[in-house]
């Protein structure tokens, strides 16, 4: 349906078949509705021609986008294996890296057709590269610079005591026994593992023991890691160049405030010393982290610290106004230079300089805190099971007591309710005799009222009669005793 010719076909038949609708219906149809039929039909084809042409524009755009979207997705995950390097293809490469084995050894290559050694060599760091990242290589720069020593890949447990780890890549394997190895995780924020010791080596095998003592806890932690592991002949030394121009995100990334133990504000302050690193010293900040560069006009000898704690002295010449020896010192050994007429202040403003971090005094530190806290942590637990038996104990004797006491509250609680069921006896007879008594009583008094109306009645009959006497025989009359 995407041909021109079809659709163009379609439009002329099109044409063609209302053309000839119009000119049958003139014979009965009027100019006007005529008219009206052909304004419909350039209509109709003028919107069918604006249809295609969108649908056309759409699908264009759509495809268009689609691909902008295809390879932006293919740019950010180049950006991706750039950065962070790509494993899978430097297998992938060494895998499919030519053999080293001539004619005779492989079995089908011709005679004498042996691959050079500098192209296994030039294959091998290919596939080397392409394991390690923009990151990692600009680490392994600055590695090199300060003779940081070898990195391996491998997997592996590290449950003791059977750790072992089978090197992937680089080879060969340039490990011997007795070689201190320090392990770290191979993931993004992966942590520190420990420091192991080489007691064997088959191959790309490597059989490792612990160079320190751990804390239960440690060890059961240790046993339960399994995986890839990034192993190091040398513990990492701290250098501006491994953090320096990294954003807030790629630090949160590689620091993970999990891992360092600190709150919300003093891991907001670990970050803004890495970020600040290099850049132009403000007002306020420490004098040891504010670095000037200074111009030596006088041969001077200074001591630096690196960053494994260790010392040394350099000897610095004062050179000419086209070459000017020039160095970088914190802001109150540059004031001393000058102050011994050693050197002069280039750049009064400076630069923010973060300390670095003795890593491998740290971690031994640390280690030995952990160690401790582990032991304390036993005493504890052993002086609180002795107090937990001592309270168990007490609360026997004291549960033994109080069921003493309970069986002879029980015992006096049945005397009272013997005590009370013969008191409430008792007050039922006496209730049941005072109700015998009230009966009696009301019936002896309403047997008195009785008597005494019987009484009334018999003395006013006898008054009566004594008047009547009185009266017949005329005498005085008797006031009767009661009306």
């Amino acid at each position: 349906m995407d041909s021109p010719i079809l659709w163009q076909a379609l439009l002329g038949l099109f044409a063609i078949a209302a053309i000839v609708f119009c000119v049958l219906g003139a014979q009965v149809w009027r100019v006007p509705t005529v008219l009206t039929v052909v304004g419909v039909f350039l209509g109709a084809v003028t919107f069918f021609i604006l249809a295609a042409m969108t649908l056309k524009t759409h699908a264009s755009w759509r495809t268009a986008y689609n691909k902008k979207q295809q390879e932006l997705a293919d740019a950010e995950a180049e950006h991706t294996k750039l950065l962070l390097g790509d494993r899978e293809a430097a297998a992938a490469g060494s895998d499919s890296a030519p053999s080293d084995k001539t004619g005779d050894e492989s079995g089908d290559a011709a005679e004498g057709d042996a691959v050079p050694t500098d192209e296994l060599a030039a294959t091998s760091a290919d596939n080397e590269l392409l394991a390690m990242g923009n990151r990692q290589l600009r680490y392994e720069l600055g590695a090199v610079r300060e003779d940081r020593g070898k990195t391996w890949y491998g997997t592996g447990t590290l449950a003791l005591p059977n750790a072992e780890v089978n090197i992937t890549a680089p080879g060969p394997v340039q490990i011997v026994p007795n070689m201190p190895l320090y392990i770290f995780e191979a993931k993004e924020g992966g942590s520190f593992v420990g420091e192991f010791k080489v007691t064997s080596v088959d191959g790309s095998s490597v059989k490792l023991a612990l160079t320190e003592t751990l804390a239960p806890d440690q060890q059961q932690a240790l046993a339960a890691k399994a995986g890839d592991w990034i192993v190091r002949s040398i513990m990492p030394v701290d250098s501006h160049e491994a953090f320096r121009g990294l954003s807030k995100d790629e630090l949160t990334m590689l620091i993970p405030q999990a891992a360092t133990g600190l709150d919300a504000a003093a891991y907001s302050a670990l970050l803004e010393e890495y970020l600040r690193d290099g850049t132009p010293a403000k007002p306020g900040d420490p004098a040891d982290r504010v670095f000037k560069t200074v111009k030596i006009t006088k041969e001077t000898t200074l001591e630096f610290t690196d960053a494994k704690g260790e010392k040394f002295t350099q000897t610095l010449h004062s050179g000419d106004d086209e070459h000017p020896a020039t160095i970088l010192v914190n802001s109150e050994k540059a004031q001393e230079l000058v102050a011994q007429h050693e050197a002069e202040i280039v750049d009064n403003t400076g630069i923010y300089v973060r300390p670095l971090r003795n890593y491998e005094n740290t971690r031994r530190v640390l280690n030995v805190r952990l160690f401790e806290l582990a032991d304390r942590s036993t005493q504890v637990k052993a002086q609180t099971a002795r107090v937990d038996a001592a309270i168990k104990d007490a609360n026997e004797v004291r549960l033994v007591s109080l069921m003493k006491e309970e069986t002879g509250l029980k015992a006096d609680l049945e005397k009272m309710k013997r005590d009370r069921d013969v008191v409430k006896k008792y007050l039922d007879d006496l209730t049941a005799q005072q109700a015998q008594l009230h009966a009696d009583f009301k019936k002896h008094y309403g047997e008195s009222i009785r008597l005494a109306a019987e009484l009334t009645k018999l003395q006013v009959d006898l008054a009566k009669k004594i008047d009547a006497q009185a009266a017949t025989k005329g005498g005085a009359s008797i006031v009767p005793v009661a009306q």
